[in-house]
């Protein structure tokens, strides 16, 4: 690469291929509508773990119902039913994922400007309605469902699952190494506002008249304004129950980076590059941002044992509320801004792709396995010398 400024690859074209390969294996399924007309072909992606046995779609005679379900949620009756076995040697917290087509699961499900949900469910009582347990995308629990529009029309197609052995989305609750998952996605007509509360640094993400449709509410968060500093932009998780002042083992446990600014000055041209993120909660939860200032995440929690034993290096964002949609968040360094998206918008391709650079930096293709993919890498740099990458 030559220059100091902006390169851009196009990946399509000059001859410079970009080939992801993955050792994913792919389900093919069929799926008949309930109302009849030609099957559907669908996929089933295992990204982590193994699949046991068959995956098997279930038109269910009730749908699934939770515990004071209210009016404003309705739960589909196509489920889809599987057992994955855990990958251990590639997941220190005994996880597995699969990324899964929606069409056959929305069969008869009113999506429209609707929030959606996800259920895993069981049936106790034979003959009696499933009963349905919240399977949503938790950043609390860092597991669950998560949507995805992956050929841009607007419109969910794909869904991203990700069990805890055990825990959160594993029917059997018992951590033996195998998820077993009966499963369906739901849809919420809620109105979820961003709200905040003086002398809090929490922003709670709810529906004042619906707190407990458990829908995924997509928030945009982008930094408007850069600090001297390179510094990280985060967030945790909490319940609407929990303090709104955060611990340093929710810190470690929930703590999501989600951006990093480049300095204020002496910086190259980012205009062509995206600086903001697209994150995923629960109608109802609260979220705490907070920037770390010269450092890492990883590097305080590493040395410290507390937050307070992290000085200045460590802070929670002050916020201001513009408007129901829009609150910004800052103290001192980089002013970031949190917009709500309506329920139109969904997460996209680069979300997918990108969903596990909180943790490590890399870009992960294994939920799009078998399809071609093309795009621009952009590469800003300040240097003045020539550089090779490879």
């Amino acid at each position: 690469v030559k220059g100091g400024a902006i390169t851009d690859f196009n990946l399509a074209a000059g001859g410079q291929i970009l080939k992801l390969e993955a050792t994913v294996k792919k389900t093919e399924l069929t799926y008949t509508p309930s109302t009849g007309g030609a099957p559907i072909t669908t996929s089933f992606r295992p990204t982590s773990g193994d699949l046991q046995g068959d995956v098997v779609f279930n038109r269910l005679l009730a749908a699934p119902v939770v515990i004071n379900q209210p009016k404003s949620l309705v739960i589909g009756q196509t489920g889809i039913n599987f057992a994955l076995k855990v990958n251990e040697a590639s997941s220190t917290r005994s996880e597995a994922s699969t990324v899964v087509d929606l069409k056959p699961l929305m069969d008869g499900l009113n999506t429209t400007n609707k929030r959606l949900a996800y259920f895993v469910y069981d049936t106790p009582v034979v003959g009696a309605a499933p009963v349905a347990t919240p399977f949503t995308w938790d950043p609390i629990k860092k597991g669950g469902a998560r949507f995805y529009d992956l050929d841009g029309d607007g419109t969910a197609e794909t869904v991203d699952l990700t069990f805890i052995d055990g825990g959160y989305g594993d029917k059997d609750g018992v951590k033996n190494g195998v998820i077993v998952d009966p499963s369906t996605p739901g849809a919420a007509d809620i109105k979820p506002v961003l709200s905040t509360t003086t002398g809090s640094s929490a922003l709670t993400v709810a529906d004042p008249t619906d707190t407990v449709s458990p829908a995924a509410v997509l928030l945009k968060v982008a930094i408007t304004t850069k600090a001297a500093s390179v510094n990280q932009i985060g967030f945790v998780a909490l319940a609407a129950s929990e303090s709104d002042t955060i611990t340093y083992e929710q810190l470690r446990d929930r703590g999501t980076i989600i951006l990093a600014n480049l300095e204020n000055s002496d910086t190259p041209n980012l205009a062509s590059i995206n600086l903001e993120r697209t994150i995923s909660v629960i109608n109802g939860q609260k979220l705490v941002l907070f920037e770390v200032v010269d450092s890492t995440l990883e590097s305080l929690l590493s040395k410290n044992s507390t937050i307070a034993a992290m000085g200045s290096s460590f802070r929670t964002l002050d916020l201001s509320k513009t408007n129901d949609n829009l609150v910004v968040g800052s103290k001192g360094g980089n002013s970031v801004a949190v917009t709500l998206q309506d329920a139109s918008k969904q997460q996209g391709l680069g979300d997918l792709i990108s969903s596990k650079m909180g943790e490590s930096p890399i870009l992960d293709f294994s939920g799009v396995s078998g399809r071609d993919i093309t795009g621009t890498v952009s590469i800003a740099r300040e240097a003045n010398y020539d550089t090779t990458i490879g």
